[in-house]
């Protein structure tokens, strides 16, 4: 497994770890009808937690290459290993055309 992949399933997990305390403090953080001293504590134990746990900084990869740009969701591979497995007839359900 290349470096980077094994770096973004650490960080997948992280996130999958502290999902529910993450989406219940920015709840806490967003609610308008609690005190702030409520809603300021919330967002100082936010930002407490690892920056790992953010699933924004996820990146979908290829589990071929490792490549993260131009992902297709329906593979988990890069276009470029899309384009060599679909003219190999190595994908299932994929036949190639030309017109």
């Amino acid at each position: 497994m290349k470096g980077k992949t094994f770096t973004e399933r650490l960080r997948l997990i992280c996130a999958a770890q502290h999902e529910n305390t993450r989406n219940a403090l920015r709840f806490i953080t967003h609610n308008d009808s609690l005190p702030l001293s409520v809603r300021y504590m919330a967002q100082f134990k936010l930002s407490a937690l690892p920056k790992a746990s953010v699933p924004n900084r996820l990146a979908r990869r290829c589990i071929i290459t490792g490549r993260a740009r131009s992902i297709i969701k329906e593979f988990d591979i890069s276009r470029i290993e899309f384009h060599r497995l679909a003219r190999t007839d190595s994908l299932p359900g994929i036949v190639p055309s030309s017109w």
